[in-house]
């Protein structure tokens, strides 16, 4: 699978029994349908999906132009808690762009929080 961010070859980690594919040069993340959801019963995200400091990752494919990396339907841009998400209307995969998995995980503890 490629990756739709750079359209390098993405990787396949597991975590948490959890099947993911990152992407070791734009630091993006591929994640097939729901699994999102399995990904934030985890109570930490992997370190490997995680931003670090300072570091500017490689994109070379707009939003707007990326294809999906399981079935290269091209991917519709959603809006979810102010953060803009490549979705596939087709498979329903995402792509998250470097440092959107921190940003959709803090939005959802927020709202948890609020709801207790």
């Amino acid at each position: 699978m490629n990756c739709p961010g750079c359209r390098t070859k993405l990787d396949t980690d597991t975590f948490h029994g959890v099947e993911v594919n990152p992407c070791g040069l734009c630091k993006g993340v591929w994640l097939d349908h729901k699994e999102i959801d399995d990904i934030f019963v985890v109570a930490d995200l992997p370190e490997k999906l995680l931003v670090v400091a300072g570091e500017k990752p490689v994109v070379s494919v707009p939003e707007g132009s990326r294809t999906c990396s399981r079935c290269t339907e091209f991917l519709t841009l959603v809006e979810v808690d102010g953060i803009r998400i490549d979705v596939c209307s087709h498979c329903h995969g995402l792509f998250l762009d470097s440092g959107e998995l921190e940003q959709l995980a803090e939005a959802a503890e927020a709202r948890f929080q609020a709801e207790t």
